[in-house]
């Protein structure tokens, strides 16, 4: 078997947990290749974009995904051993690479050392993004990894005072229908070293002229002082460098003290007393009169609204509701002893700004907790007949069959119908003497049957 076809065989193999599996992963759930798409790889030289461009190749050959691929090499300024080790580990791996010239390392050499680094990824950037332009291709790979995703994390919270990370994909701001993609974002670094070394593969490090011209010695490296304390924090946590990563697909909105969109900072003060943004269902309790409190009729497709911010007490605003009818009786009774009758049941959409009773999303009362709203817009979808109410009751788990009876008023035929739903459970039935029969001593007999 020829050299390359093993290489390429290693990885769906021998490393397809560690690297195939992992990449076809990232592929589908961050949807990186589509139909007709025309990807450019490019092709550093390191074994991060090698492995990228064989992974890419093979997917090509026998995924389900129809697409076109060009390996390109651009050629910031390369001393000819680089240039050299580049061109030869392309006709290892068989890949029919098309390198293109660019100045940059005579460019990046002009600025001082804290700023060359920078020039010369923005620049890079910029030569990469004119080619696949030329090309007519739609989106560009790159290498970056897994490691490089978390590394990227810490030096942007650390040297940068902010909570950001790599992206698996993004749009170009200055260049229009390109995105950039990551198929190797789940990949960590050491099965990529692990295949390299495997199949006995030498590829080139850092090329750059200048850094070689500063220092050999790289231990000034941010990203490799990354790169070092996460390595000794796995020695505390196995797990470390997995929970940062997914700490950036797990962010607690409500935990931030601010987020920043498209240059926009936002505190979280902007929002401290207002719980909810988003719409909910649930139901609502009406006079019989057929008006609510403020004299408006009540029919189906009205909604109420209201310009001031949701809150609280005794001023309060927005238009109470219960996401469970059997909760809506509990708000609805002045007194909690007495039993709704002569009501309107209806149900309702809430949207708009939608804030909750209390922090812990329920208010607690003599007998439980129960979840109340209150909502900028209420619309009443329909008015629930008595039959529909009833069916409604019937259909709950024994406990919240238990509010459902000790809030609504109930005909004897209902009772009956109850009942014999409910005559396995004792809770249920109990409720009805207590609350429906006014059978005030069925708990105390309960407790000396059990005794």
């Amino acid at each position: 078997m020829e050299r390359y076809k093993e290489i390429e065989r290693s990885i769906i193999k021998k490393y397809r947990r560690d690297i195939w599996s992992k990449f076809i992963r990232a592929i589908n759930d961050y949807k990186l290749i589509e139909d007709n798409d025309k990807i450019m790889v490019c092709i550093s030289g390191g074994k991060d974009s090698f492995l990228l461009a064989k992974c890419i190749e093979e997917l090509k050959r026998h995924g389900k995904s129809n697409f076109e691929v060009r390996y390109v090499v651009m050629n910031p300024g390369y001393n000819e051993i680089n240039k050299k080790k580049i061109i030869e580990n392309a006709e290892i791996l068989n890949l029919p690479i098309e390198m293109f010239e660019s100045d940059i390392f005579n460019v990046v050499k002009t600025f001082e050392l804290k700023k060359s680094c920078y020039m010369c990824a923005k620049m890079r950037r910029g030569y990469l993004y004119n080619k696949a332009k030329e090309l007519g291709c739609n989106k560009i790979a790159l290498g970056h990894h897994f490691n490089d995703v978390i590394e990227t994390t810490l030096l942007s919270m650390f040297y940068g005072a902010e909570i950001k990370t790599m992206m698996p994909k993004l749009h170009s701001d200055n260049f229009p229908g390109i995105e950039l993609i990551r198929p190797l974002f789940l990949v960590r670094e050491e099965s990529i070293i692990s295949w390299a070394s495997t199949n006995k593969l030498e590829f080139i490090n850092c090329a750059c002229r200048f850094t070689e011209a500063s220092s050999r010695n790289n231990s000034d490296s941010k990203r490799l002082e990354m790169k070092l304390l996460i390595k000794n924090m796995l020695k505390i946590n196995k797990d470390v460098d997995y929970n940062i990563f997914k700490a950036l697909d797990n962010v607690n909105l409500n935990c931030i003290l601010g987020t920043k969109k498209d240059g926009l900072y936002k505190s979280f003060l902007d929002e401290y007393d207002k719980r909810w943004f988003m719409e909910l269902f649930g139901y609502k309790c009406f006079n019989a009169n057929g008006k609510n409190r403020y004299g408006i009729d009540i029919r189906e497709g009205i909604i109420y609204s209201t310009d001031k911010d949701v809150r609280y007490g005794n001023d309060g605003h927005g238009y109470h509701f219960c996401t469970n009818m059997e909760d809506t009786f509990r708000f609805f009774k002045s007194d909690k002893s007495n039993l709704c009758e002569d009501i309107f049941i209806c149900e309702v959409h809430a949207f708009g700004e939608i804030r909750e009773r209390e922090q812990d999303r329920v208010v607690e009362m003599d007998d439980g907790y129960y979840g109340l709203y209150a909502a900028q817009n209420l619309e009443i979808l329909k008015i629930l007949t008595r039959e529909e109410i009833i069916e409604y009751g019937l259909n709950l788990s024994p406990d919240r069959t238990v509010r459902f009876v000790s809030g609504l008023k109930l005909s004897d035929e209902e009772i009956e119908r109850f009942r014999e739903k409910y005559k396995a459970s004792y809770i249920v039935n109990d409720a009805i003497d207590y609350y429906q029969l006014n059978d005030k001593d069925v708990y105390n007999r309960r407790f000396l049957l059990k005794r």
